[in-house]
C-alpha cells in the first residue's frame, strides 16, 4: 500500500474540527448511577491550573440538566470568549477541541498532553483510561451537485440506489466501523449537512478509538499511532484529484 506524502497542515484543508476525548474508570452510587467521587473537588483544581491559558469559563450546553448525563462535559475552558481551542471536563471525561485555523498535529498534540497534565494534577488518584478517541470532522461544500455522483467521483466509495433511479438523495447518513489491531477501531461517518458557514456540504467524520484499559504513560504512543491511522485513512478515503484540491493554496 502506497501512502501519499504527509503534510503537517494542508493549505486548503476541509477540516472543521478536531476532537480528542477520553473516559476513565469511575464508580457508581447506591442507585447504580456513574459517580466520579473526586469531580467536585478536582474541577476547582483544574480551573485554577488552567486559568492563565484558558481564562474564559462557562458551563457546557448540557450542564444543569435535571438528570445527570454520563459521559458528558460539564465545564468549558476557553482561550477567550468563543476563541478556540477549548478544554472540557465532566465526571470521568476530558475533551480537547480545536479548529482548522489553529491546527497542526504537533501543536494539537502538545495541547492534548498539557490538558492531560492538568487532569493528572487535579485528580488525586491515578486514573485508568477506558475509552480514548481522536476524531476529525471534515466538510466540503457541494452546492446543488448530485450528491451520489459527487461521492462516487471523489471518494473511494461506491453508492448506488437502483430502487429509485434518477432521483438524488436528499439526506445521507452512512456509518461504518472497522476493528483494527490491539483494541483499536476506526469509525467512518459520511453524511449531508452544513459547513461552518452554513452552506450545504458533505461531512465526513473519521474517529480512531481505543476500548480497554490504558495507563497515562501509554497515551503518547497511542496518540501518534491514532494520528497516523487517521491521516492515512483521510488520504485513502478520497481519490487523488479530490485530495489535490486540499494541497493547493486557498
Amino acid at each position: 500500500m502506497v501512502y501519499k506524502p504527509h503534510h503537517s497542515k494542508l493549505p486548503n484543508a476541509p477540516l472543521q474540527e478536531v476532537i480528542f476525548e477520553m473516559l476513565w474508570e469511575i464508580g457508581r452510587d447506591e442507585h447504580g448511577i456513574p459517580l466520579d467521587e473526586e469531580f467536585n473537588f478536582a474541577k476547582g483544581v483544574f480551573a485554577n491550573l488552567t486559568k492563565h491559558d484558558f481564562p474564559f469559563r462557562k458551563k457546557a450546553p448540557l450542564a444543569g440538566m435535571p438528570i445527570s448525563l454520563y459521559p458528558a462535559p460539564v465545564h468549558q475552558f476557553w482561550k477567550a470568549e468563543n476563541t478556540w481551542p477549548v478544554l472540557q471536563i465532566g465526571p470521568g471525561m476530558l475533551v480537547v477541541n480545536d479548529i482548522e485555523a489553529n491546527y497542526t498535529w504537533d501543536n494539537y498534540k502538545k495541547l492534548i498532553h498539557k490538558a492531560i497534565k492538568y487532569l493528572a494534577k487535579s485528580w488525586q488518584k491515578e486514573l485508568t483510561f477506558i475509552t480514548i478517541r481522536l476524531k476529525y470532522i471534515d466538510a466540503y461544500t457541494i452546492g446543488d451537485k448530485n450528491k451520489i455522483n459527487f461521492i462516487n467521483n471523489n471518494f473511494n466509495l461506491r453508492l448506488d440506489n437502483p430502487f429509485i433511479e434518477n432521483i438524488d438523495v436528499d439526506n445521507l447518513n452512512l456509518n461504518q466501523s472497522f476493528k483494527l489491531a490491539q483494541n483499536n477501531f476506526l469509525e467512518v461517518l459520511l453524511s449531508t449537512g452544513l459547513s461552518h458557514d452554513n452552506k450545504p456540504a458533505l461531512i465526513w467524520q473519521s474517529t480512531v478509538y481505543y476500548e480497554g484499559k490504558m495507563a497515562q504513560n501509554q497515551l503518547a504512543e497511542w496518540l501518534d499511532k491514532a494520528h497516523e491511522i487517521a491521516s492515512n485513512h483521510f488520504k485513502q478515503f478520497i481519490n487523488p484529484d479530490f485530495y489535490a484540491k486540499f494541497t493547493q493554496d486557498k
